[in-house]
């Protein structure tokens, strides 16, 4: 996603990568939730979790960071001249 702001009268572009976030049962969630409203009425606090829902959370997780740590260590083509 690019946002323009307009910083000390400059028109300077931001790029910042969202990760959409689900949960296990396929809706959307927002913030840093790991489950939506009627999975936590299920599954209860996280120390109450099946197993395999906390290896899914934890999988998660992991992906989001990998990806965060690769959008903000990319060199990209442009940065290096070639286009």
């Amino acid at each position: 996603m690019v946002i323009f702001s307009r910083d000390s009268g400059v028109l300077s572009i931001i790029e910042r990568y969202i990760v959409q976030r689900y949960c296990v049962c396929g809706k959307r969630i927002a913030g840093k939730r790991h489950l939506c409203d009627e999975c936590v009425a299920i599954y209860g606090a996280r120390e109450n979790w099946p197993e395999w829902l906390r290896f899914w959370v934890n999988d998660t997780e992991r992906e989001a960071k990998q990806e965060s740590r690769i959008n903000e260590r990319e060199i990209t083509f442009t940065d290096l001249g070639v286009y």
